[in-house]
């Protein structure tokens, strides 16, 4: 969110836009196909590229992010037992750790909270949620100058309001991944249930494996950064 372009409407975060986003980089590039990787939206992201333009690319390798089949959970309507959605429904300790997705959705008050104090509720949740030491005083001094920069926490949340309010309507059919797929997950992600990567290998029509890193949290690219490039070369390369 630092110096990159940050537009203000809400529909401009509708992934359709963001998968757009990605195959102009690669029609920039001259590539007819890629490697695809990702990390939290950017993994929601790879996942909707890997189900809506799969002839771009070879492989496909997320960390710590289901698959986002996703029925319009505003209204929470489940219609298929698909793997956040359900678990957001059905599992207590999930909708809890997932329940500021909710509060998101609301107007103007979000960012307003979450800009007090100099960002003080973001830093907090980030350092938290991580493993002692992993972001430094110049990390987060940073984060919050990029954080400050006009716009950029209302755009940040506009990426939860516009996949849950203008989410990709698809069938579970159309949701299926043909391309192969590997998970990888910190075991001490403290906002994403491990069962919710399990349940993502039926989405998988052409093989799906399921990588655990130990000890790692959310930010496993943070956190084990040698580990991480290593598991991605050899995917790859395989």
């Amino acid at each position: 969110y630092n110096l990159s372009s940050k537009p203000l409407n809400m529909g401009d975060y509708r992934m359709l836009n963001l998968v757009n986003d990605i195959i102009g980089l690669l029609d920039y590039a001259k590539r007819d196909k890629a490697y695809l990787a990702g990390h939290d939206y950017g993994a929601t992201v790879a996942w909707h590229l890997s189900v809506l333009r799969p002839e771009r690319f070879h492989k496909l390798i997320v960390f710590n992010v289901a698959h986002p089949a996703i029925p319009k959970l505003i209204v929470f309507s489940i219609a298929h037992p698909q793997v956040f959605a359900w678990f957001y429904k059905n599992d207590k300790e999930q909708n809890k750790k997932s329940s500021y997705m909710k509060i998101f959705q609301l107007p103007f008050i979000p960012q307003r909270v979450l800009s007090r104090k100099n960002f003080q509720l973001c830093e907090n949740n980030l350092v938290t949620s991580a493993k002692p030491n992993t972001f430094s005083e110049e990390d987060l001094k940073a984060l919050r100058l990029s954080w400050s920069d006009a716009g950029t926490m209302n755009c940040m949340l506009n990426w939860y309001r516009a996949r849950w309010q203008r989410p990709i309507k698809l069938t579970e059919e159309q949701w299926q991944v043909t391309i192969p797929v590997q998970i990888v997950w910190g075991t001490e992600d403290k906002a994403l249930k491990f069962q919710m990567a399990e349940s993502s290998v039926k989405y998988c029509k052409n093989g799906c494996s399921i990588k655990l890193v130990e000890g790692a949290t959310h930010w496993i690219l943070h956190e084990e950064p040698k580990q991480v490039n290593k598991i991605i070369i050899d995917y790859f390369k395989a």
